[in-house]
């Protein structure tokens, strides 16, 4: 019997189990280290190793006995994957609402839904492509995508195999040569498919192809041409397949350190993981390389076999335990590691391998009680419900953000138009800005939170765009703009407000600041599309020309009207999506020079021109606010970015003639120390936009700043 031969009957690999080691322990270090870099990889080592595994596993069934059954091959899975990963989507659930909040509970229920259906992969996808979640809490399942991705592609993939094999037309006898070499060739043409459009998408929708099962195939296919060209692979020699094994190994180490998120994930920046892990695949054919001693030591060993278990129980760990330990110091890490890793340990032991080495929802053996088989039998039908159900949701979800895409839907959303604030909006009886620095202080001295209006549970990205959709001035344009003007019907000024959502965000309070003044207040705002003269992607990478047209529109409307007022207000991360360049000196260059050139380019209206400078980024509240957290966990300092982004705004503007309005005293402290809420009031409802409560809260400050010279309260009315 030769070496392949005895591995074939065994279909034991310890240099695959030490693989999905180096996989596992790679993106666990990432995701609570934030290092290294491309530790992300190993979910792509994973789909190589599992097309690997599993293609070989139906080749074999088939050549034993000339056909597939897939209804043992679902029982198999069910069995390896769904108990467990059922398990931790009710712990993850029941934790994030006994240790976070109701709100989040909610969204982690809502999140582990879609992944009990093997569907949160397109999920997140379409939270991920929406800009207006560009700023959300990350949920503790997420990584439960990788998996959905997996099990999509076996509800298909066997298919392909009975498919192509049928056409055959061929017996077992006689397959072996040219049945292997048209299920290779039919493998690399979908696998090619799948990379090229994965290529594609990378650079249109990059959020989107990253979770895309469509665009991570070639991964799983990869491994299945390795598992067709084991007889070809086999004939390597020794020393060759010794070469094979260092190189590949030592690929997937510098894929680890060498490849960034922003690189081109899932193609073309994975391929050299992928391709690295095959190499090690491929080394290991036909016999164990003593060079790979790194992947077949005992310790190696067993964490590969518990692998599926800690990927499982690493994240929602992850991401739980702030709860405890907000500032994510050593001690955190350290309790990290050894609650996930004991999680892992005894799920395994005690649930995923038993249950893997059982025979549910198998057949009864021969001879056996028949009471047993006729128990048993309502459970194998269960699973067979499962397989249905599971793969009828799966389609459906495919096929429905296939035909409208989440990019399409966000589109449409935010193309209805969003109005920042109520039809009412009066000035609030606020005091003074030394008041307001005394409400900051107090904030920020306080051991428990307060009641909050809105509550934690109103907060979050989609509520707030429920509120600012509902009048519909968001992403004006030519066929909106005559409904995006407010104010009292005798209001003798016009002021306008260009920009992006933080000046949608802005809109509550300078409704509130002007209105009782006697103007009217235009909205000209898109949703990510800057006031500043600079070219820009969507959040995610996506190209957006629509930008560019717009502010030209907005441009010559503002000539057009020659409003008293014009008021430019940009986000800050708007450095970070800026085409031109992303370093310090590029991007604040592009920033100073781009406003100037919108002051430039209305200066001949004659409009009084005001740069209005960002809210810094603060914590989100949702996620900060805990049963066992303190305000202290909801303070953020003030942002490097955020001071780039001020003073070349404030450069751009006093070097114009516009006037440039600092707005951090409405937010921080004068050590820098910045809040999540303020008398009571949440600052933000994400982690950028403002409320709308805390917007018109600031009513009277933006007054007093845009309102010539800081009039009184009481001499306003006379003035106006």
């Amino acid at each position: 019997m030769t070496a392949v031969d005895q591995q074939v009957k065994t279909h034991q690999r310890r240099d695959v189990q030490g693989l999905r080691a180096v996989a596992v322990i790679a993106v666990v270090l990432t995701h609570l280290f934030e290092w290294p870099s491309g530790g992300f990889i190993g979910v792509d080592v994973f789909f190589v190793i599992s097309g690997f595994l599993i293609t070989g596993l139906l080749l074999r069934e088939y050549r034993r006995t000339g056909r597939i059954s897939f209804s043992t091959f679902y029982r198999r899975r069910i069995r390896r994957i769904i108990p467990i990963a059922v398990v931790v989507i009710g712990f993850t659930t029941l934790a994030a609402f006994l240790l976070l909040n109701s709100s989040r509970g909610r969204s982690v229920a809502d999140d582990g839904l879609w992944a009990l259906f093997f569907a949160a992969n397109w999920h997140f996808a379409a939270s991920g492509t929406d800009y207006w979640q560009t700023d959300g809490i990350v949920s503790p399942l997420q990584h439960y995508w990788s998996l959905a991705v997996e099990e999509q592609f076996y509800v298909a993939w066997p298919w392909v195999i009975i498919i192509v094999l049928g056409l055959l037309r061929r017996g077992t006898q006689r397959w072996s040569g040219r049945g292997n070499m048209i299920l290779f060739v039919v493998f690399a043409a979908l696998a090619g498919a799948s990379f090229a459009f994965a290529l594609w998408q990378t650079t249109a929708q990059p959020m989107w192809a990253y979770f895309s099962t469509f665009t991570r195939a070639w991964e799983l296919a990869a491994g299945a041409l390795i598992a067709v060209a084991v007889p070809w692979l086999g004939r390597i020699p020794k020393v060759g397949r010794e070469v094979l094994g260092v190189v590949g190994l030592a690929g997937i180490i510098a894929s680890v350190f060498l490849i960034a998120p922003d690189s081109g994930v899932p193609a073309p920046a994975t391929a050299f993981a992928v391709a690295a892990a095959a190499l090690v695949i491929v080394s290991g054919i036909g016999g164990e390389q003593r060079s790979l001693f790194v992947l077949t030591n005992p310790v190696a060993q067993y964490v590969g076999t518990i692998s599926y278990s800690l990927y499982l129980w690493h994240f929602p760990v992850i991401m739980l335990l702030p709860a405890f330990f907000p500032q994510r110091g050593t001690l955190y890490a350290a309790v990290a590691l050894t609650v996930m890793t004991g999680l892992s340990v005894v799920s395994f032991h005690l649930l995923e391998d038993p249950i893997r080495r059982s025979r549910w929802l198998e057949k009864p053996l021969p001879g056996q009680d028949r009471w047993i088989s006729r128990n048993r039998q309502p459970l194998r039908q269960l699973g067979y419900l499962g397989i249905a159900v599971h793969g009828a949701v799966t389609l459906v979800v495919v096929a429905a953000l296939t035909i409208n895409p989440p990019g399409n839907v966000s589109t449409a959303r935010s193309a209805e138009a969003i109005s920042a604030v109520p039809d009412a909006v009066g000035v609030p009886t606020v005091s003074d800005a030394d008041s307001l620095g005394s409400s900051i202080d107090l904030a920020l001295a306080m051991q428990e939170f307060p009641e909050l209006t809105p509550s934690v549970n109103e907060l979050g990205t989609e509520t707030w765009i429920g509120h600012v959709n509902e009048t519909g001035c968001a992403d004006v344009s030519s066929k909106t703009i005559g409904q995006c003007i407010t104010g009292t019907e005798g209001a003798t000024r016009t002021a306008v407000v260009l920009g992006d959502s933080y000046a949608i965000a802005w809109m509550a309070g300078i409704r509130a600041a002007l209105e009782p003044a006697g103007y009217s207040v235009q909205a000209l705002t898109r949703g990510q599309c800057p006031a500043a003269n600079v070219t820009v992607t969507k959040d995610g990478g996506e190209s957006f020309p629509e930008c560019g047209e717009h502010r030209e529109w907005a441009l010559r409307t503002i000539n057009e009207k020659k409003p008293d007022l014009v008021i430019l207000a940009d986000a800050d991360n708007t450095l970070d999506r800026l085409v031109s360049g992303s370093s310090e000196e590029a991007g604040t260059e592009a920033i100073r020079t781009g406003m100037s050139s919108t002051i430039a380019a209305i200066e001949g209206s004659g409009s009084r021109i005001v740069v209005l400078a960002p809210p810094p980024e603060g914590k989100n509240l949702q996620e900060c606010v805990t049963n066992f957290g303190s305000p202290s966990d909801c303070t953020r300092g003030v942002s490097t970015r955020w001071q780039l982004f001020r003073d070349a705004s404030k450069v751009a503007a006093e070097t114009s003639g516009a006037e440039y309005i600092d707005t951090l005293q409405w937010f921080c402290s004068d050590a820098g120390d910045c809040p999540g809420f303020v008398d009571g009031i949440p600052v933000r409802t994400d982690t950028s936009h403002l409320t709308i409560a805390y917007s018109t809260f600031l009513g009277p400050h933006i007054a007093a700043a845009i309102i010539p010279k800081a009039t009184p309260p009481g001499e306003q009315e006379k003035e106006s």
